[in-house]
Order: structure tokens, then C-alpha cells, then sequence
């Protein structure tokens, strides 16, 4: 009994030393590899950082903000711009590029219109407090509830919007223009100064020069079917007339007509004075560009 009691207490002392002695060489130069049994302790609370309030509140915010990433994702190009058609390629994607060009758009619209919002085609609602006088305001609150009727019943539709300064004209051109960009037309909004200057550079230009000053709009790029636009040309009645300015207009309003773009043109000038402003060089620009204009047009003219 006593020798099998003495071999037990050898057998523990040989334990509980392998559980403190890491690996070493035995006296022959072999390694040993011995079983490392590290103690048992037993966790009494949680780690604090992870119960703290600052902890969850950062957690949730991370959490909640890689959801929102996820949620702006798109689901049709996941993020590339570009959408991948079986068979054919890969086009711009249809999704996207609407909610990217309508915020190029707005970041574009002029300040004097951001003021007082996005002016959108169902909301938009004409306002008596924004005209100096009883009867101005008066005026422009009939022409623009008019114009906003006909504009709802045919939101595709030709129309020119003449009249004094504060009427609502580029406002009214900017909402039509939101809403055809929003149905997925490509849309373009620009002043006929802006539009004349960008042709002038571009006819001088040539090689890369003539690539990097492409003109917003070319009559070319509306001779076509297969993507209808939507053109805003605002204060047609302010820049200089000569020949050629008069020829490159007249150029870009024919292509609208002949291939059925929809045309929103502002204007600050009566009818007659347009007309003869744009005939000063010749006697054919003024009508041909007045009569294109005109035709196949809703017109508002708020004039006092």
C-alpha cells in the first residue's frame, strides 16, 4: 500500500510540474513536447467596453450608417454607372443616370430659383407675394395658373414663355425640364448667350481643342429618333443678333422641330421686337427663327 501510494504522489508532482515547465530538449538532445494545461479561471463580469453607453452609441451609429451605404447602393449596376446587357454590351445604367443628372442639374440651377425650392411639376403652385404691386401680382398669378394647366395635361410639350423679369419664365422652363429628366429623356439647359459662345469656340477649334469645347447641344445630336430630348434655352431675347449667330440658332431650333423634340424657350421681349431684333442682318432669320418658335408651341406671355 505504501509503495502505491508513493508512485500516486510521483505520478501528481510529474503533472503539476509538466502543467509549469514550456517544451525543452531531454538529455539525449530529442525534443518533448509537453501538454500545457493553463489554470482555470472563471470570468465573474463582462468587459466593461462593451457594456458602456458611448460603446453601443458609436456601435449603432457605425451599424446604422453601413446600412444606409448598402441602401444607396444601386441594384441595377451596383454601384459601377453601368448596366450589363446579355448579348449586346453594357449601356449607361438606366437607373442612376436620371438621379445623377438631376442632381448636376440642381447643382446648375441658378440661385435666384433654389431659393424658393425645387420647383416640381406636381407641387409647384404660383404665389401673389412675390411681385411689387396688387396688379403685377395679379397678372402673373392668372398667366402662370394657365400656363401650369396646360403644362400638367401635356408635360411633353412644345412651350415659350415670354414676359417681364420676376414672371416665373425660367422657373416654370426649369420645372418642365425636372420632370421630362425624371421620365428619362436627356435633358439640356442652357442660355442662348451661353449656347452661341460655346458654338463660336468650337468653330475655331480643332483637334483635341475641338473635343474639349464640345458645345453643350449640336444640331447634330438632335438629328435622331432613338433618344428624344428635352432643350431649355433661356433668354433668347438677350444676346447680340449677327448672321451667323442667327444661322446657328435657326440651325439647332430646325433639328428640334423636324425630329420631335420637346423645346422650352424663355424669353424677355415682345413678339415684334424679337422678331426685329433677329431680322437686323437679314430679313429671313427673324420670322424663320419667330415662326419655329411659335409653331406647334404653348405660349405664356405675361407682359403689364
Amino acid at each position: 500500500m505504501e509503495l502505491v501510494k508513493k508512485e500516486n504522489q510521483e505520478m501528481e508532482t510529474s503533472q503539476n510540474s509538466a502543467e509549469k515547465m514550456p517544451n525543452y530538449p531531454t538529455t539525449n538532445g530529442e525534443p518533448k513536447t509537453l501538454i500545457y494545461s493553463p489554470p482555470k479561471t472563471e470570468m465573474t463580469q463582462p468587459v466593461e467596453i462593451f457594456q458602456s453607453p458611448d460603446f453601443k452609441q458609436k456601435f449603432m451609429q457605425l451599424a446604422e450608417s453601413q446600412i444606409d451605404e448598402a441602401a444607396e447602393i444601386c441594384g441595377t449596376c451596383f454601384g459601377a454607372g453601368m448596366e450589363v446587357v446579355p448579348g449586346k454590351g453594357a449601356r449607361p445604367c438606366p437607373v442612376c443616370r436620371p438621379s445623377k443628372a438631376r442632381e448636376r442639374m440642381l447643382e446648375a440651377m441658378p440661385p435666384k430659383i433654389r431659393r424658393f425650392g425645387i420647383p416640381e411639376l406636381k407641387t409647384f403652385a404660383p404665389r401673389r407675394d412675390l411681385h411689387p404691386t396688387v396688379e403685377i401680382a395679379k397678372r402673373i398669378f392668372d398667366e402662370q395658373t394657365k400656363i401650369l394647366a396646360k403644362i400638367r395635361a401635356n408635360p411633353f410639350g412644345n412651350y415659350y414663355l415670354a414676359g417681364i423679369n420676376g414672371c416665373g419664365k425660367t422657373t416654370i422652363g426649369y420645372m418642365i425640364l425636372l420632370n421630362a429628366l425624371k421620365a428619362g429623356r436627356k435633358c439640356v439647359a442652357i442660355t442662348l448667350s451661353d449656347l452661341l459662345e460655346e458654338f463660336r469656340v468650337y468653330t475655331v477649334a480643332s483637334g483635341e481643342d475641338k473635343l474639349k469645347n464640345r458645345p453643350s447641344i449640336l444640331p447634330d445630336d438632335l438629328k435622331q429618333t432613338s433618344q428624344y430630348y428635352s432643350l431649355l434655352i433661356d433668354e433668347v431675347g438677350s444676346p447680340k443678333a449677327s448672321e451667323y449667330r442667327g444661322e446657328m440658332f435657326f440651325n439647332v431650333l430646325n433639328a428640334v422641330q423636324n425630329y420631335g423634340h420637346q423645346l422650352i424657350v424663355t424669353s424677355n421681349k415682345k413678339d415684334r421686337d424679337f422678331i426685329e431684333k433677329w431680322n437686323a442682318f437679314d430679313d429671313t432669320h427673324g420670322d424663320s427663327i419667330s415662326r419655329r418658335l411659335s409653331e406647334n408651341s404653348v405660349a405664356m406671355r405675361c407682359f403689364v
